[in-house]
């Protein structure tokens, strides 16, 4: 009994706190030694100096890698599909149990007392455990390729944040220049208004074309903070974490966009897309889970040999074969996944009856709605 519970799972409890979360949350940043190691490791070179003070794209990709909160999930749920697959190919745990009787009528017996010890043990048919290995490899497929699908759309995201901060910055210098250009052009204008050159109606054209730019500048300025703000937030640090760092993007390297349309991308793009798999392997799950709930038509195999003992009396020894079966339940399943994947499995609890040449039988189960148990065969004998 000590080795058995030994073995069993301990619940262990991780409690979450909302201040440490925010305490690591603030801690982020781009300094991290363990993000160091995964640059050198997949950019293949060095860091120019560390911390780094000027980022690019693909370093930025691989620190929104490192960080983001989506990748972390979708990696735990992977882990859990990982689980499910182990957790699927378990059997069903035989039972026994002991039931002690006191019986004074029996004849010639100085001590009355009787321990029937029954036991249970299922046999699954029809191929149901490899089914569900079968719905939870699929699953756990999906879940993985889900990992690069929340990988893309990091990567997606933060592209794009990128180039908004990258334009924002490059229109906010354009728009410095102007600004400067057009105060040039109104200190001009009001020196000539002075000289009586022109009248003071005319300098009002371009007293409003500085506003304008003044305020298209102040708007850009705007931009460009909320931009930097979604750079941060797509990789998964405070904004604080971006303060004096140089964010660049290579604008010159882009891909031809004439590729972008062609027959041999759209087929590479049905053929490799990682949701598209993704959406495929659920299906596959579906159609498992469908053959697993067709297969519970088919009975299940019930093992009960008994025991009973008494005290300077001869033991009986019993054997009984039972169908545990629910031909009502799984007919209605079936019709129910014919629009998708159904409930998990459930685990099978159904009554066994025993008979035997004694008429006694060595233990009886409660039968549960909508299934049909019946005893095959029976044997006792003495010990």
């Amino acid at each position: 009994m000590v080795a058995l519970l030994a073995g069993c799972a301990r619940f262990q409890p991780q409690p979450l706190s909302p201040a440490q979360t925010a305490a690591d949350w603030e801690s982020r940043s781009l300094t991290n030694s363990a993000l160091k190691r995964i640059l050198e490791r997949d950019l293949g070179r060095e860091p120019a100096e560390w911390p780094a003070t000027s980022w690019d794209f693909p370093m930025l990709t691989l620190a929104a890698f490192y960080y983001h909160p989506s990748l972390a999930v979708a990696r735990s749920e992977w882990q859990a599909a990982q689980a499910g697959t182990r957790t699927a190919g378990g059997r069903p745990n035989p039972t026994v149990s002991a039931t002690p009787g006191f019986d004074p009528s029996i004849p010639s017996n100085p001590v009355p007392w009787i321990v029937p010890l029954t036991f249970d043990v299922p046999l699954e048919t029809a191929g149901k455990r490899g089914r569900r290995i079968a719905t939870a490899r699929q699953l756990s497929e999906s879940a993985r390729l889900n990992v690069a699908t929340v990988a893309w759309q990091v990567r997606g995201n933060l592209r794009s944040s990128l180039l908004d901060l990258v334009a924002a910055r490059q229109r906010e210098a354009l728009l410095q220049k102007q600004l400067a250009a057009q105060e040039k052009i109104v200190k001009l204008l009001e020196q000539q208004a002075e000289a009586g050159a022109i009248a003071a109606a005319e300098l009002t054209p371009a007293h409003v074309a500085l506003a304008r730019a003044s305020a298209d500048l102040a708007d850009t300025q705007r931009q460009f903070v909320e931009a930097r703000a979604r750079v941060a937030d797509a990789i998964g640090l405070p904004v604080g974490a971006l303060a004096g760092l140089a964010l660049s993007f290579d604008l010159t390297h882009m891909p031809a966009t004439d590729r972008l349309t062609s027959a041999d991308a759209r087929r590479t793009a049905l053929f490799s897309r990682s949701d598209i798999l993704s959406a495929l392997a659920d299906y596959a799950a579906s159609q498992a889970a469908l053959q697993l709930e067709i297969a519970k038509q088919y009975p299940d195999v019930r093992l009960g040999p008994g025991l009973h003992l008494q005290r300077r009396q001869r033991g009986r020894q019993s054997m009984g074969v039972g169908l545990d079966r629910g031909v009502a339940r799984t007919q209605s399943q079936s019709r129910s996944h014919r629009g998708g994947p159904g409930p998990p499995h459930e685990p099978h609890g159904a009554a066994t009856a025993r008979g035997g040449a004694t008429g006694a039988a060595p233990s009886h189960r409660g039968a549960v709605p909508g299934r049909r148990s019946g005893p095959i065969g029976g044997a006792t004998r003495r010990v």
